[in-house]
């Protein structure tokens, strides 16, 4: 089904040894975050290493509605992850998150499912702010403590704004 979603041919798994926790005809698949990065690359599957990245994911927030739902990943000093020399990029990492799961779970695969992530700034728009969900949370529905954190997180956008090192 993952390879399917993919659009790649699923006849792959029986031809290649990585998918396999021993030899093909007397073991178990892998699940796909067990996958080994440096023999899907000599298979010539690189692009499934995406796929691993995304079965080892784990995102910080699913915001869910009867109509769909959005993966947060939420940042307050540190910036989206990024790896150059993988090629490993967190936001893409969960958009494939979201397609699998519109794909395997039965109850996301009519949903209108997005990525964003939470951060002090918007970089993109990809990005929500802190003060993007103060505007839509509603007081009421926030206990006082996480309210005054929420408050807090855009007023730290404040504070760190100038420092060259910060978000």
């Amino acid at each position: 089904m993952i390879l399917q979603t993919l659009s790649m041919e699923t006849s792959v798994i029986d031809a290649e040894a990585v998918f396999w926790t021993r030899k093909v005809k007397t073991s178990k698949l892998w699940h796909p975050g067990r996958w080994e990065l440096g023999k899907l690359e000599a298979a010539g599957l690189g692009a499934l290493e995406l796929v691993k990245w995304a079965f080892n994911a784990k995102p910080d927030v699913l915001v869910w509605s009867p109509t769909g739902g959005i993966i947060l990943e939420a940042k307050v000093e540190s910036r989206e992850g990024r790896d150059a020399e993988s090629g490993y990029a967190q936001l893409e990492t969960q958009k494939l998150v979201a397609k699998l799961l519109r794909a395997l779970v039965p109850c996301f695969a009519s949903a209108e499912l997005g990525v964003a992530i939470l951060q002090l700034r918007r970089n993109s728009e990809h990005d929500l702010t802190w003060a993007d969900i103060l505007q839509v949370t509603d007081v009421d529905e926030i206990d006082p403590f996480t309210w005054a954190c929420l408050e807090r997180l855009v007023g730290y956008r404040v504070r760190t704004g100038s420092r060259g090192s910060g978000p």
